[in-house]
């Protein structure tokens, strides 16, 4: 009974919640047993849940204690001697009280708790959702070549990637030789689903464009019905300005589409929130379009893919027929989406990154005319081959992200601390700025000068709405935290003290002209979606009365762009957004960054994935505070989620 002890205490200590403990207590009164090993895997199966696990390993926790491994902040050199063996877990032991439980099932029952083959448990939507997952991938990702006309698809490849186009061999004898942006579209044609993984700047809407150009090209005369989606409003703002500028580049401009004006006007470049998209039921997890009312578009392109959990991602592939394509873009390297799962991480598991079947190498060669048979690296022998690697291709090439925030977010993906910290703290960069932020209470005075030098030009110039947008983009502060006071709550209060106290921004209330504010909760009946940011402005309209306006198509601007407005008190869950967290800000991008992190560097979020995506979203400077010990220890930790998807989907599973 000591587990049943320690329990309470870490409730106690705040490492287990009362959600944690109640659920416990219904699966034990459920199965009618007073087993303490119950008991402890539904509480930790219930808390790895809402750390962003889909499953809990039991294997992975033999021999640790109960509260080093939940709380994962104890160093081991702080275990007492005499430890009683009672708070250390006995894997085996463990697992022999689950699969006597009458409330633990195997996959395919009906229990609330299963236990699978690889004695990892889960709670049961989710493994539901992980199966749906992973059956719907395995249904699309088998060739379907015999439905593509080969010869159209060449003259395709040969118009919209030319040979001269850096990126391409005539013969691959290295993977830095390959076309990349071509493999990823012959993939994208020749299977039903496509990850297309890559970093910032690797070209992945470019190539998107391109492939649904290919696609029209198949059948002209009866095209196909192709959506462009994302997980928040401001990435599927960013997709379809993407798109838009694909289809209005010139010839030798980068990104040009050589096809025909018929091809290219035929190209969308509205993109929907997959919430939009699936026509969410308001106050419920249920959507309008499922297995029973499925989608109808034969092509489906889903941008910022990381940001998307399991549930979601589940829902999604359940309203989508057997005959419609998915292709995925996004950045394997970037944060998890802030619920349970790591869909996109593991779907590019590393075993199968840069490598293909010998029958997919040489149709690529007949197409493309590009041959990857000649490196065994690349091209595998069938008894070799993993089960989805004919459909992830990760670009390498980068057009645009360049110089030393380039080289820093190799070294931060790399988990390189010292080269890292080497860049930041001790060289001295154009584009990299440090100051050491050990005390948070100095950040006040360290924000002054940089809030009013980068948002005071925004506020005191607001005629030209298309301006005040630009320059709102152009600088961003970022934070690893919400709360606490280097969380972006705090510093929104800070930075909007800072303003007023400078007479920059003039007003008692909380609504002020310049105030940027973002949606934090979607609005259907708004048209206003989780992510999506606007700016507080006087209407001339309505008598120079405060309104909120947003990117949208209910006012036109004068080059074309259009905004609709709110009254304020209309807006559903909104906050100042001067600041925001490293989550929120995937999707964007900013020419100047200010990356703020905590003092304490054993918080479980601070890891190498949140500073990858926080630099990336810089595009020509980037400014980071924080202790250098704390830096340091942010790029060494990976997060890693539990979860059974990528053995799902090897060849053992079929």
């Amino acid at each position: 009974m000591i587990i049943t002890d320690e329990i309470k205490i870490l409730r106690e200590k705040g490492i287990f919640s009362d959600l944690d403990v109640h659920f416990a207590r219904f699966i034990s009164k459920m199965a009618g047993t007073d087993d303490p090993y119950v008991l402890l895997a539904a509480a930790m199966v219930s808390s790895y849940r809402q750390e962003g696990h889909i499953c809990l390993d039991l294997m992975s926790l033999d021999g640790k204690l109960i509260d080093d491994k939940i709380d994962d902040k104890r160093d081991d050199n702080d275990i007492p001697e005499n430890t009683p063996d009672g708070l250390r877990i006995n894997a085996a032991q463990w697992i022999e009280s689950l699969k006597k439980c009458a409330a633990v099932g195997k996959p395919g029952e009906y229990k609330p708790l299963i236990l699978d083959s690889s004695d990892r448990v889960y709670l049961h939507r989710f493994w539901e959702y992980q199966k749906t997952l992973a059956d719907n991938i395995r249904l699309r990702i088998k060739d379907r070549s015999e439905e593509i006309d080969m010869d159209i698809l060449g003259a395709g490849f040969s118009r919209l990637f030319p040979s001269n186009s850096g990126d391409s061999n005539n013969s691959v004898k290295g993977n830095n030789a390959a076309d990349w942006q071509k493999i990823a579209a012959f993939s994208a044609l020749t299977r039903r689903f496509c990850v297309i993984s890559g970093g910032p700047g690797t070209g992945k809407t470019t190539t998107v464009a391109k492939i649904l150009a290919l696609m029209l090209e198949q059948n002209s005369k009866n095209p196909p019905k192709l959506a462009l989606a994302a997980p928040t409003g401001k990435a599927a703002a960013r997709l379809q300005e993407a798109i838009t500028a694909a289809k209005q580049a010139e010839p030798g401009q980068p990104g040009f589409l050589d096809c025909t004006p018929h091809i290219r006007d035929m190209i969308p470049e509205s993109a929907s929130t997959i919430h939009r998209l699936l026509k969410a039921v308001p106050g419920s997890l249920k959507f309008l379009h499922n297995k029973e009312n499925p989608l109808t578009a034969d092509a489906l392109i889903i941008d910022e893919a990381s940001m998307i959990d399991l549930a979601l991602m589940a829902h999604l592939l359940n309203a989508l027929p057997d005959s419609t394509a998915l292709i995925l873009l996004g950045d394997r390297d970037q944060l998890s989406s802030v619920e349970a799962g790591a869909i996109l991480g593991d779907i590019c598991d590393p075993d199968i990154l840069d490598k293909f079947s010998k029958e997919f190498c040489e149709q690529f060669l007949q197409t493309a005319g590009q041959d990857m048979t000649l490196d065994p690296d690349i091209c595998l022998s069938a008894k070799d081959e993993p089960a989805t690697c004919n459909s992830v291709v990760r670009l390498k090439k980068n057009f645009r992200f360049k110089g030393n925030i380039a080289d820093l977010s190799v070294a931060v993906n790399q988990g390189d601390a010292e080269k890292a910290a080497t860049m930041v703290v001790r060289e001295n960069y154009p584009d990299i700025a440090w100051k050491d932020l050990s005390n948070p209470k100095t950040i006040f005075p360290m924000l002054k000068k940089s809030v009013i030098r980068n948002y005071k030009e925004c506020i005191e110039n607001m005629k030209d709405m298309d301006q005040v947008f630009e320059r709102l983009d152009r600088f961003r502060i970022l934070c690893a935290l919400r709360e606490g006071p280097c969380g972006a709550n705090a510093i929104n209060v800070v930075a909007e003290r800072i303003l007023k106290d400078a007479g920059i921004v003039r007003g008692k209330n909380r609504w002020y002209p310049g105030r940027p504010v973002m949606i934090t909760r979607n609005d259907y009946s708004l048209g206003l979606f989780n992510g999506d940011v606007g700016i507080t402005l006087p209407d001339s309209e309505s008598g120079a009365d405060l309104r909120v306006f947003f990117p949208g198509n209910d006012l036109l601007s004068g080059n074309g762009k259009t905004y609709k407005k709110f009254h304020p008190l209309r807006l559903p869950a909104h906050e100042s957004v001067f600041a925001m967290t490293v989550h929120k800000s995937q999707g964007s991008e900013f020419d100047h960054i200010l990356l703020i992190l905590p003092d304490k560097g054993d918080l479980p979020i601070l890891t190498r994935e949140m500073i990858y995506t926080g630099i990336t979203r810089a595009r020509k400077k980037v400014e980071i505070w924080a202790g250098e010990g704390v830096f340091a220890k942010s790029v060494m930790r990976q997060i890693k989620r539990g979860s059974g998807l990528r053995d799902a989907l090897k060849p053992s599973f079929f």
